[in-house]
């Protein structure tokens, strides 16, 4: 029986997400893929019904009426997924031959969400760098030495809350995922940071095996084109997804609050540095952008 579905949000992509079919045809495990289409201009379309024609994956294809971006893109991925668990994959980047099957071996746990390692490559002939980014790798390596997987304790699962906020470094239970809303917001820029907090705030159960190796590899390549480098104070609109965060957690039990503010100011802290540095010279910052970053940052207590 399936239990896991891929979900793929993909706008002219064709190529990469053409190469990622391939080494998806190759993983010897069941599971189902969900590709969501932002209205790509290029061929996609033609060479995902080619391989729907002649492939043995279990490929559901949907069309988006308009140009969304990848937030609403996976929300409707996660609303066509009919299994137990399910993760989410970009088009662009490259898994690991045993990809699959480690998420398989995940998927034999009974959690909330589930965390794996990954490599960062800064072009796409480096594909085995072994590196992540310096706070995940300080996250992740507190649990080097843990015979326990299955994490319940909130003190233990709050230590991922730090990390980035990328949304395929995970697997997720429908179910859970589906009863507390988490869901992608529309902005284009960080817009992974509201689901990443939703699902670890309130998960009660969470899976990390240390001794599992890198599944994927994801490219942050300097070219200016794809979302995940781009230079621009548009990035300071996720602060309204921190500040409904903030609120969520002023309205939790006291004995919690102090812990998760703690892990908020930390994180707003490491995002807003990297936020200001890659903000271009030229820009002109729009003054609610402004209000906005400086009412986040004087409710933390974040000198800005």
């Amino acid at each position: 029986m399936t239990e896991l579905t891929i979900i793929f949000p993909t706008y002219n992509d064709r190529d990469t997400l053409k190469e990622m079919l391939d080494q998806l045809s190759e993983q010897s495990c069941p599971f189902d893929i969900v590709i969501v289409d932002d209205c790509s201009t290029d061929d996609t379309i033609s060479m995902l019904e080619m391989v729907k024609a002649n492939s043995i994956l279990s490929l559901e294809v949907i069309q988006n009426s308009s140009n969304v971006g990848p937030g609403p893109s996976r929300n409707t991925g996660v609303e066509h997924c009919k299994t137990k668990y399910f993760s989410f994959l970009d088009s662009d980047d490259f898994i690991k031959p045993n990809y699959v099957s480690c998420l398989k071996k995940i998927t034999q746990n009974e959690f909330d969400v589930a965390l794996f390692k990954y490599d960062i490559a800064t072009d796409r002939q480096n594909r085995h760098t072994a590196q992540m980014h310096a706070t995940d790798k300080r996250c992740l390596a507190r649990f080097s030495t843990q015979d326990k997987h299955l994490l319940t304790e909130p003190e233990n699962i709050w230590a991922f809350l730090p990390m980035t906020a990328f949304p395929w470094n995970k697997v997720y239970s429908k179910c859970f995922y589906d009863g507390i809303g988490a869901a992608f917001p529309a902005r284009r820029l960080q817009e992974d940071i509201l689901p990443h907090w939703q699902v670890l705030m309130n998960a009660q159960t969470v899976f990390f095996d240390y001794s599992m190796p890198s599944l994927l590899t994801h490219y942050e390549i300097s070219d200016g084109i794809r979302a995940t480098n781009a230079r621009s104070f548009e990035r300071l609109e996720a602060y309204e997804d921190l500040k409904d965060i903030l609120v969520s957690i002023q309205a939790r039990p006291k004995e919690d609050q102090a812990l998760l503010i703690n892990k908020i100011s930390s994180f707003v802290a490491g995002l807003d540095r990297w936020v200001m540095n890659n903000i271009p010279a030229s820009s002109e910052v729009p003054i609610p952008l402004l209000q906005l970053r400086l009412d986040l940052l004087t409710a933390l207590g974040i000198e800005p």
